[in-house]
């Protein structure tokens, strides 16, 4: 496939997969603003995705880039700041 009909979030998840530093999901629909809840495929223990950012690439808030300001495993509930613009839909990248 050229290059040219890939686009910046194409490129940024072949990167991130590339380098082993991006894990793409699909949350549970039952975040909000400040919060996502992975479906269950987020692995770590608590906090240990803090610093890392949040990209949503779908519904409302498609586009926007977080901060992970807490994660609770038990639950895989992401919080990130500042708020999004929208709840936090179907798919984010960490």
């Amino acid at each position: 496939m050229p290059i040219q009909s890939l686009t910046r979030e194409d490129i940024r998840l072949a990167v991130g997969h590339n380098l082993a530093a991006v894990f793409e999901g699909i949350t549970s629909g039952a975040g909000s603003t400040t919060t996502l809840v992975d479906a269950g495929d987020l692995y770590g223990g608590d906090d240990n995705h803090i610093g890392k950012h949040v990209v949503i690439t779908g519904g409302a808030s498609d586009g926007d880039i977080r901060q992970v300001s807490d994660y609770v495993a038990s639950t895989t509930t992401i919080t990130f700041a500042p708020a999004s613009t929208g709840t936090a839909g179907i798919i984010a990248d960490v």
